[in-house]
């Protein structure tokens, strides 16, 4: 077996259809991957539709449990995969026909412990061809995950963009987190640091589904809010007491250091404005700033460069950087009409 695909389900009945096809409509012989579907206690037609396709591809699993969060079905998966190499994909996401064939090959080939390629974010439901040239094996250069890192800054951390061989993935000890929002980013993170033999593969292979109405529907409910500061807040803590362990130890280059700052920082900053989408207090905004300044995360320094120079960008970083400038931030916001002015 070369490959498992390990896909997280909950009440997924208008997308898991369309999922698993993608994935069945792919060159490579059923006998040499498996695709798990990890049932998290659904309660729509999910099971139902994945079942018709158990029925009738032999590489089909379908497991049913209780309702934990998708990185507890993430981790069992795991637990049960036989591949060379694991995939996740998300349920309500999709492939490109006919590209895991060249990228499976390409890391069976190489002898890679990590394999990334692009991902195209999207709104069409269906939008299964590449529009690029699919490279060729001795055009990829090999590279360590800690020079991936350092000549990409802004690199993503979800792990769709990822093909991961599974015993170098069970050698570094890399699990997901229960239920948090940001568990890819330590997750990758560790896969990243530790990997000798890497590739990236330019190719749009991920069909990353954006729902416009869900989004926005989504990311006004209070829950939503409310878990996304939790989870920033509990990566941010992770990623400085990463940081300081490397500094003291001399673990990582000077830029690779810097990037891991920027990215730490980067979360802080958009941090704030959740928590002010979220009517949290000023005391309550100061009681969670006053954690980060004990992890040497606040205030913050890395955030500026690049990616953020603009003006909207440098004055924000000021204002959330002092205190006594907070309190009429607040106020301005929680008062204002055009709310998205710090997003």
């Amino acid at each position: 077996m070369l490959l498992s695909i390990i896909i997280p389900m909950f009440n997924a009945e208008k997308y898991i259809q369309r999922c698993l096809s993608s994935i069945i409509n792919q060159n490579i012989p059923a006998d040499h991957y498996e695709i798990l579907v990890m049932n998290d206690g659904s309660t729509d037609q999910s099971s139902q539709i994945v079942e018709q396709f158990r029925l009738q591809y032999q590489n089909v699993f379908l497991f049913t449990d209780i309702n934990e969060g998708p990185d507890a079905k993430r981790n069992k998966g795991l637990d049960i995969a036989k591949g060379k190499y694991i995939y996740f994909v998300d349920a309500d996401d999709y492939l490109a026909h006919n590209t895991l064939g060249p990228l499976l090959d390409l890391a069976v080939e190489k002898k890679l412990q990590v394999l990334g390629f692009k991902a195209l974010f999207t709104e069409e439901e269906r939008f299964f061809t590449v529009a690029e040239d699919l490279p060729r094996p001795d055009d990829m250069d090999i590279t360590t995950g800690e020079s991936f890192l350092e000549s990409h800054r802004d690199v993503r951390f979800e792990i769709w963009w990822y093909l991961i061989n599974r015993e170098y993935l069970n050698k570094v000890g890399a699990r997901f987190d229960k239920d948090n929002y940001c568990s890819d980013v330590m997750f990758t993170l560790k896969l990243f640091l530790n990997a000798e033999r890497m590739v990236f593969y330019p190719v749009h292979i991920y069909r990353y589904y954006q729902s416009q109405n869900s989004l926005t529907r989504d990311k006004r409910e209070p829950t939503y809010l409310t878990r996304m500061i939790r989870d920033f807040k509990a990566t941010i803590i992770e990623l400085s007491q990463l940081i300081t362990e490397c500094e003291e130890e001399r673990k990582l280059s000077k830029i690779l250091l810097e990037n891991l700052k920027y990215r730490r920082d980067y979360l802080v900053f958009f941090i704030i404005p959740l928590m002010l989408r979220a009517n949290y207090n000023y005391e309550r905004i100061q009681e969670n700033l006053s954690v980060f300044r004990k992890e040497n995360a606040y205030p913050i320094k890395d955030f500026l460069g690049k990616e953020y120079s603009g003006m909207k960008y440098k004055s924000l970083n000021f204002i959330f950087n002092h205190s006594i400038l907070l309190k009429p931030l607040i106020f301005v916001f929680r008062y204002s009409k055009h709310r998205r002015f710090v997003t």
